[in-house]
């Protein structure tokens, strides 16, 4: 790793605009709020809970030759049978769902195009993301 990536300082994931619009929704559903919420993803960080088995500090990024094969996405199932990715507006949205007993989940910062390609993915088993899962519930 090189010195001046050891130390380097992570800004905490807000989205202000995602949330605004996520309001606007939960109020009632119309395609410009639809739209918006669109363009509102197009910018947005979410944080997806994850594992990885590296040791990583707090406030550093993942080591460069961390291989993204490694990072293990945590699921969610839906009652009607669907697989969901998880992802979160900000840290404290995140902690108002448990991922279960003993569960400690990391996280790591991605994108609307991230979440594409993980969708995307043929050994994939999600067919989508669910934004705020167990508050807003945004599929």
């Amino acid at each position: 790793m090189k010195p001046e990536e050891k130390n380097v300082k992570m800004e905490p994931v807000h989205n202000p605009e995602l949330e605004k619009v996520i309001t606007d929704l939960k109020e009632g559903a119309t395609p410009e709020k639809q739209v918006a919420l669109i363009e509102a993803l197009k910018k947005a960080s979410l944080l997806a809970p994850c594992d990885f088995d590296v040791k990583v500090e707090p406030d550093q990024k993942l080591p460069q030759d961390f291989k993204p094969q490694q990072i293990k996405f945590y699921l969610l199932n839906t009652n009607d049978g669907k697989t969901l990715f998880p992802a979160f507006t900000d840290i404290e949205m995140s902690q108002k769902m448990s991922m279960g007993p003993n569960v400690k989940p990391k996280y790591v910062v991605r994108t609307a195009k991230d979440y594409d390609v993980l969708v995307s993915a043929k050994d994939n088993k999600a067919v989508g993301v669910v934004i705020n899962p167990g508050v807003d519930n945004i599929v």
